[in-house]
């Protein structure tokens, strides 16, 4: 797996992404309620897994030490990339940043977090054929 392959995977990621959350802001929120939002997580987790699926195939010949940096690097630009455009696109304040992080209050933006830094875990070792031999 190249840097290069891992950088286009979180472009992909977050232009996907950012579509999602247009799209329950605009479509399902209107209809759905507060429903929209456990809506927009599972479809959400769906284009996660549908984009790293397709881009990390490659990651089966890689170590296990490679898929957890990979996904630690697919974390940490995922926050700085929510922060800057929540802190100075949306304008939010840093308390409001933080709220979206509290999973104990009901947030689940943690979830599709950690879902999208075990990708490279869940197909170079678990879910690819031939991926338990890399060590």
């Amino acid at each position: 797996m190249t840097i290069a392959r891992l950088l286009w995977t979180w472009l992909l990621l977050a232009v996907a992404m950012t579509a999602n959350g247009i799209f329950r802001e605009l479509v399902l929120r209107p209809r759905l309620g507060t429903l929209a939002g456990y809506v927009s997580v599972a479809l959400g987790a769906v284009i996660i897994v549908a984009i790293t699926w397709a881009m990390f195939r490659a990651f089966r010949r890689s170590t296990v030490g490679a898929m957890v940096q990979s996904g630690l690097l697919l974390m940490g630009m995922t926050v700085v990339f929510e922060t800057v455009i929540g802190r100075w696109v949306d304008h939010k304040s840093w308390s409001d940043l933080a709220a979206n992080y509290a999973f104990w209050r009901g947030a689940l933006w943690p979830l599709l977090l950690l879902l999208v830094g075990l990708t490279p875990l869940i197909w170079g070792r678990w879910a690819v054929p031939g991926g338990r031999h890399a060590r």
